[in-house]
């Protein structure tokens, strides 16, 4: 009974164990059939259209934003070209609505680009400024009135019978220089004035002082005074006044001037074209209204010396003419004049044909001569050039003749290389033609030169040297001596006693 039991269980628990196994084999999920896949390659986006170029101005600035009149104004802003091809834009400054100037840019796309504009405003208001869409405002504010400061205990005026240590003092109206309202009137004062303290403290103890007019022609036989071109009596009297008061006498030196960008005509010229004596005596009668109105300013004005004329090479062969404009002039000016003379002329220089000397006070001569034909000459080669050309003696002889003092009315040398050899090709080459080499050296050794050749001579009145400007411009004069070698060796003679 015993074995029987134990098999019997031994059965049963088989069993149970069978039953279990066969459930959880009913449980298992079946596996998923083996199929066979394929992966599809992932597809490309479409490339986007590029965008048109598309501009847009920003950053309106204005440099500065309250201006006086005539200075000038920046004016600028920002283009971009926000889409993705090149492009071209125009950008407009408008003022007051009134379109003034117009920028063509082109941009890449995503480029930017500063754009430029420049005013310069004549008169003082509020200004509105629009460029394309992008607005300000630029105020122009009236500049107080000037007032030249208050000058030191004025210095004592040399003695009339002293050396004249000259310079010529003159401003213009040049094409290049248009006036107003770029540089002022003419002879400025607050430029003006700084010029002559800077020319007094060489030594120099006269000016004379250039006012000119002009004619349409040298063909015309009317002489009229230029707003542009003829500085006003109130100018010039500022100028005389200011430089009495740093120690300088003054010489008024009215002249013919050319029109400016007109060819042809020239102040030298005047006289050549003259066929009957009707148009001599109406050139004359023009002049000598011209010439008696500046003869009564000088006597007004208190200027020391007064020039009749200047370099009308072409008319002084009339004699009776130009004594009846000597008369009419001492009839208004009760100091000594002068006439100023041209060094060349056929058959003679005119200051050698002239047969009127003794009617004026003073000879009046320019000097314009080549020194050398060599290049970079020396000091004591320059001196020995000045007196080959013959007129030192020349000169000399004049003033025994008619027992007269001389000037040297105009003398000058160009800080440019050549211009001890042909000072007007040189000088013309290098203004018009823009061909020329700055020589500040030579410049100072023609002056070294000629100075020890004249000074000191007994027949010699003075010299006046070409020039010295009344303004400061972006492109300073070559002939002047200021701030150049040239002007340390005038100091040397005219700081000596």
């Amino acid at each position: 009974m015993r074995v029987r039991k134990g098999a019997y269980l031994t059965f049963l628990w088989l069993l149970t164990a069978v039953l279990v196994l066969s459930s959880c084999a009913q449980k298992a999920p079946a596996e998923p059939p083996q199929t066979e896949t394929t992966t599809a390659p992932p597809s490309t986006p479409a490339k986007p259209e590029p965008k048109p170029a598309s501009f847009s101005v920003s950053g309106l600035t204005i440099t500065p934003t309250e201006a006086w009149p005539v200075s000038r104004v920046t004016i600028e802003v920002l283009v971009t070209n926000t889409g993705d091809v090149s492009g071209i834009y125009e950008v407009t400054l408008k003022i007051d609505d009134v379109a003034e100037a117009t920028e063509k840019v082109t941009l890449a796309g995503g480029a930017s680009q500063n754009v430029t504009f420049w005013k310069i405003p004549g008169s003082a208001k509020t200004y509105s400024v629009n460029i394309n869409g992008q607005t300000g405002t630029l105020i122009v504010k009236a500049p107080p009135a000037y007032t030249a400061p208050p000058p030191p205990l004025p210095p004592p005026l040399p003695p009339m019978d002293a050396f004249m240590k000259g310079m010529a003092f003159s401003d213009w109206a040049w094409p290049t220089m248009p006036r107003p309202p770029m540089y002022g009137p003419l002879y400025y004062p607050p430029q003006a004035d700084t010029s002559l303290k800077a020319l007094a403290a060489t030594g120099a103890n006269w000016i004379s002082l250039l006012v000119n007019a002009t004619k349409e022609s040298f063909r015309s036989t009317n002489v009229t005074r230029d707003k542009y071109i003829t500085a006003s009596d109130e100018a010039l009297r500022h100028v005389i006044n200011y430089a009495h008061s740093l120690g300088m006498r003054v010489t008024l030196h009215p002249a013919l001037f050319s029109l400016p960008n007109t060819p042809g005509i020239s102040w030298i010229e005047i006289g050549t074209a003259f066929t009957t004596e009707t148009q001599w005596q109406e050139w004359f009668s023009s002049y000598r209204e011209f010439i008696n109105h500046y003869a009564s300013f000088a006597q007004d004005s208190g200027v020391d010396v007064f020039y009749v004329g200047s370099e009308l090479s072409n008319t002084t062969h009339r004699e009776e003419d130009w004594r009846r404009v000597v008369k009419e002039v001492r009839e208004r000016y009760k100091g000594p004049i002068a006439y100023d003379s041209v060094f060349w002329g056929f058959p003679l220089p005119e200051y050698r044909r002239i047969k009127w000397w003794d009617a004026v006070d003073y000879i009046a001569v320019d000097c314009w001569h080549s020194l050398t034909a060599k290049n970079d000459p020396t000091v004591q080669e320059l001196k020995e050039g000045l007196i080959r050309t013959g007129y030192v003696t020349n000169l000399e002889n004049i003033s025994k003749q008619y027992n007269k003092p001389v000037i040297i009315s105009e003398m000058g040398y160009d800080s440019l290389d050549g211009t001890a050899k042909d000072y007007f090709g040189t000088y013309n080459n290098y203004h018009t033609n823009k061909i020329g080499v700055i020589d500040l050296q030579e410049q100072a050794d023609c002056y070294q030169a000629s100075l020890e050749v004249l000074w000191g001579k007994p027949w010699l009145k003075g010299i006046f040297w070409w020039q010295w400007s009344a303004i400061s411009t972006p492109t300073p004069w070559t002939e002047t001596p200021q701030g150049k070698p040239a002007e340390e060796v005038l100091k040397k003679f005219y700081l000596s006693q």
